[in-house]
């Protein structure tokens, strides 16, 4: 009794596993229901204890999974060190340009969001811009030096 106990249960697990496999491994999923001789599946059977029932007919028993080979496993490793190496080249990480500051200090910043009005060159001035930005409270004048006015939209 306590074999056919312990056999259930496995084949009842089984089932589940099949069924819960099939999002992330759908070819062997369906391997293992054509094993079970699995006619109705639905993931809302999902946990179920009967999936199975007493007296179910299976089929003829297979490797789920295929051996591989060293030289195989070796190529797919291969293949993966040579994706990290491009995708790490590729991969930008910015370095810091001041060390961070603390959250209290964070909040003592008056940061603000605002459109730009009016932008114009500043006579007698090559790099000098005068913008006139709203940002809801108040219109400031801001000038901004250092940028190229041939490059500025103004």
């Amino acid at each position: 009794d306590r074999v056919k106990t312990v056999l259930n249960i496995s084949m009842q697990l089984t089932g589940n596993l099949a069924i819960a496999f099939e999002p992330f491994l759908p070819f062997s999923s369906e391997k293992l229901r054509r094993m079970l001789n699995m006619k109705n599946f639905d993931g809302a059977n999902l946990g179920q204890t009967n999936l199975l029932l007493p007296e179910h007919q299976l089929n003829k028993p297979e490797l789920l999974f295929e051996k591989m080979e060293d030289d195989v496993i070796e190529i797919q490793i291969r293949k993966l060190l040579d994706t990290k190496k491009v995708h790490e080249a590729t991969s930008y990480k910015a370095m810091p340009i001041r060390k961070n500051m603390e959250f209290d200090d964070f909040l003592k910043l008056d940061i603000r969001v605002g459109t730009v009005l009016e932008c114009k060159k500043v006579p007698k001035a090559e790099k000098l811009l005068q913008f006139k930005i709203d940002d809801g409270l108040e219109v400031i004048n801001w000038f901004v030096r250092g940028l190229p006015s041939r490059n500025s939209s103004c």
